[in-house]
């Protein structure tokens, strides 16, 4: 076999290779452990121990599950149970559910519904909370969570944020922002504003361009709730896109002041890529941000100093009319 031949070959059997393995990956992508959304109708306390297979307990909250229907109500889904006769009903529906019938395959889940909710004052004795904040039941039962049909203001405020990348930091210690979410999933961060900032050399200050050093400012945001794959748990994030400034994509471009910056390797770059945060509903009505050590996975991965780059940090988003916000 010439040459030519052969090389040709063998990039066609990679080729085949690649793709089997982008479709295993693919494959092997889907999420098996959800929330049950009828109390203590699950196999498992937690998504940990669901995804672990063990312990297994009588009323559980978490199940292990093949496959999950299109959502029948808002925020729930009818499932195929992974474990045979660990569910609740006998059909894909989960309207059926027969005393002492063994074939109960199916459960009613617990999904995203990737969407903004506010706590609103929906008349008396419609709602089922006291307060705006949604965090009490009883009389006089005027407050309920709705869908945020229009864009609503918000802040945020938190601590310690870095920047990592090819063995540099960016550390700040204060970050807060303001900007709107709604409706459905979509929200805007008007500005995020980073204080205190540092590198990794002393006598070495970041800013934005054109911006004052130890101070980072970010504007013009887009972000999304969307759901991403954890492990083997389906959970909801907020997205953060990069933004196109002249011909170009980025989240910002940092200039770094000082003597000690250049031999360093402190010099300007750009921070491109999206960068995703896992949402937590509060007590308190606000939604916590968590840019977690080991990135949430998003096709267009973070990036200064022309490598990979990670952001960890957390800050907690309110609306400013003081009412609850959640992400569901």
């Amino acid at each position: 076999m010439g040459s030519n031949r052969l090389k040709l070959l063998l990039l066609s059997m990679m080729a085949v290779f690649a793709i089997g393995a982008v479709a295993s990956a693919s494959a092997s992508a889907a999420a098996r452990c959800y929330m049950v959304a009828e109390k203590e109708t699950g196999r498992f306390a937690s998504s940990l121990t669901c995804e672990a297979g063990t312990p297994v307990i009588a009323k559980g909250e978490w199940i292990n599950v093949k496959k999950v229907e299109p959502p029948f109500a808002p925020g729930v889904a009818c499932a195929m149970v992974e474990t045979a006769k660990t569910g609740k009903y006998s059909n894909a529906a989960c309207t059926e559910e027969k005393s002492g019938a063994t074939e109960k395959e199916f459960i009613k889940v617990k999904v995203s519904q990737d969407i903004w909710q506010e706590c609103a004052n929906v008349g008396a004795g419609k709602g089922k909370f006291t307060t705006n904040k949604c965090s009490a039941e009883g009389a006089p039962k005027e407050f309920e969570w709705i869908e945020i049909a229009a864009a609503k203001p918000v802040t945020s405020s938190g601590g310690t944020f870095t920047l990592t990348a090819g063995g540099k930091t960016v550390t700040c210690t204060k970050v807060t922002d303001k900007g709107t979410v709604g409706p459905g999933a979509a929200d805007f961060a008007e500005e995020i504003k980073f204080e205190n900032c540092t590198t990794g050399t002393t006598g070495c200050l970041p800013a934005n361009k054109g911006g004052t050093a130890g101070t980072v400012v970010v504007t013009n945001i887009s972000t999304k709730l969307e759901q991403v794959v954890i492990g083997e748990e389906e959970i909801l994030v907020d997205t953060f896109f990069q933004k196109t400034v002249g011909t170009t994509k980025e989240f910002v471009t940092l200039t770094f002041t000082g003597a000690t910056c250049a031999a360093a390797g402190y010099v300007e770059t750009k921070v491109k890529g999206d960068v995703a945060a896992e949402t937590t509903n509060e007590a308190n009505g606000e939604v916590k941000l968590t840019f977690p050590k080991t990135a949430i996975t998003v096709p267009t991965k973070l990036e200064a100093f022309g490598v990979g780059a990670t952001l960890t940090g957390t800050d907690n988003e309110k609306l400013t009319s003081g009412a609850g916000l959640r992400a569901v």
